[in-house]
């Protein structure tokens, strides 16, 4: 009993020092499948922010805040999206804005396997140099992870996608900052309503996960160890 808990020790700590997000889908996901089932978004529109949280398959039945605060030129607003993989729950807040959360199924037959988060920064006459970005993305969930920044001015830009090592979501917490900041040819005060960042969840259909090859090479020299003690 003894031999085994050192072995489960050994397969828990490699686990948690492997990274719990890839830049590409798991060996279980397949890709074919892949889907964006959820969104989050933050906007600027009319010298202050909106925020929404919706199934991406109807826009129409969105959560939304309009903010009573400014987004001024130059000024960080955190942001925060959570996920509660009991329940399938997203929970999402911009600035000083009031917590929006709903229940997004993937669907059936699906599980929740990857992310990215996208900024957009659609040309408007007179104001097509206004620029969104986000910086400091940090993902948690057993261990911590920086996540990179996107960024968009007079363009849409689709940041990287990140899927989950073992083929699904755990819960997880993912903080940042966006920022808005206006173009000096721009006339004062002016906002541009086009601006807007967003977090996009995808499903796709999955198998057994795969083990992680560094539990399996110490599961492997687990029973190794077994069976040279057995001949013993």
């Amino acid at each position: 009993m003894k031999f085994f808990a050192i072995i489960l020790s050994s397969v828990i700590v490699v686990s948690a020092a492997q990274a719990q997000l890839l830049s590409a889908p798991a060996a279980n996901v397949d890709a074919a499948t892949l889907t964006n089932f959820a969104e989050a978004r933050g906007r600027v529109a009319s010298n202050s922010w909106k925020q929404g949280l919706f199934a991406s398959d109807n826009p129409s039945a969105s959560n939304t805040n309009n903010s009573v605060s400014a987004w001024t030129s130059s000024v960080s607003k955190q942001f925060t999206l959570s996920y509660d993989a009991n329940t399938s729950t997203f929970s999402w807040k911009v600035g000083n804005g009031s917590t929006l959360t709903r229940t997004i199924d993937p669907g059936a037959g699906k599980d929740f396997v990857g992310f990215r988060f996208d900024a957009k920064s659609t040309a408007q006459a007179g104001k097509n140099n206004n620029t969104i970005s986000l910086s400091g993305l940090s993902y948690q969930d057993t261990v911590s992870q920086s996540l990179a920044g996107v960024s968009a001015s007079g363009a849409n830009t689709v940041g990287q996608s990140y899927y989950f090592a073992n083929g699904k979501a755990k819960s997880f917490t993912i903080t940042g900052l966006a920022t808005y900041t206006a173009a000096a040819s721009n006339p004062a005060g002016i906002n541009d309503d086009r601006l807007t960042f967003s977090f996009r969840a995808f499903s796709a259909k999955t198998t057994a996960p795969v083990p992680e090859p560094a539990s399996m090479l110490v599961l492997s020299a687990g029973a190794l160890a077994m069976l040279r003690r057995r001949k013993k």
